[in-house]
C-alpha cells in the first residue's frame, strides 16, 4: 500500500518544482528526513506496540463511550491480542 501513496508523493513533488513552488534541494531535504524517520520507527517498533498502542486504544474506547456512538459502527474491542 506505501508504493502508490509514494509514487503519488513523487508526483507532487515534480509538480512543485515545476511551478517553482519549491525547490530541489527542499524535496531532496524531505526525503531525507522521511528515510531517516522510518529507519527510526522501524527500531522502534516493538516498545511502540507496548506502550502507545494500548494508550490510543485506550483513549478511543473512552471516546466512543463519551459521544455515545453505536457499537456497530464503532466496535468496543480491542483489536490487540492479549499479551
Amino acid at each position: 500500500m506505501g508504493f502508490p501513496f509514494c509514487a503519488l508523493r513523487v508526483t507532487t513533488a515534480w509538480q512543485q518544482i515545476y511551478l517553482g513552488i519549491r525547490f530541489p534541494p527542499n524535496m531532496l531535504g524531505s526525503v531525507v528526513v522521511a528515510v531517516f524517520s522510518v529507519m527510526h520507527i522501524g527500531t522502534m517498533r516493538r516498545h511502540i506496540d507496548k506502550l502507545v498502542l494500548p494508550l490510543v486504544v485506550l483513549l478511543f474506547e473512552f471516546f466512543v463511550n463519551l459521544l455515545h456512538s453505536p457499537a456497530a459502527v464503532f466496535p468496543r474491542h480491542s483489536p490487540f491480542p492479549p499479551s
